[in-house]
């Protein structure tokens, strides 16, 4: 289609240009707060204020997830030490009474889940430790 001004050999050509920005980010770019603040004035201050408030909460429930996982840690252990320390009384006792084969059997069994436990919880450590890692070669 030619305009009335133009030859009919020249072509007329046009653009549409769309621009897209993206942020991620517990705030907005500095671009969307100088808006904010000049649509409401203080509002740029009061979305950091939000940002870090919510931050500091989300450390403090991670310091209590993890202070709750070390006293659960600490329970397990103790629960079973005492666990073991029961067998190995009542597998000393059957010696002590004779029943040498069930006694040896006893402290057998004991040593083993010990054993199986601690190889257990080895490999649970060492494979979150690996995902730490990797998580942490990922991030920029």
């Amino acid at each position: 289609m030619t305009g009335p001004l133009q030859h009919p050999s020249q072509k007329s050509s046009s653009a549409i240009v769309g621009v897209a920005a993206t942020f991620s980010g517990p705030i907005p770019s500095p671009g969307i707060l100088k808006q904010y603040n000049e649509i409401v004035p203080g509002a740029a201050e009061r979305i950091l204020k939000m940002a870090e408030e919510q931050s500091a909460h989300r450390r403090q429930l991670e310091t209590k997830a993890v202070d709750s996982m070390s006293l659960n840690a600490m329970l397990g252990t103790a629960a079973g030490l005492l666990i073991a320390l029961a067998f190995a009384a009542v597998a000393a006792y059957c010696i002590y009474k004779g029943a040498n084969l069930t006694g040896l059997a006893m402290v057998i069994g004991d040593i083993a889940a010990l054993l199986l436990a601690y190889l257990n919880g080895k490999k649970s450590t060492d494979r979150d430790l690996a995902k730490k890692r990797n998580a942490n070669r990922l991030e920029p």
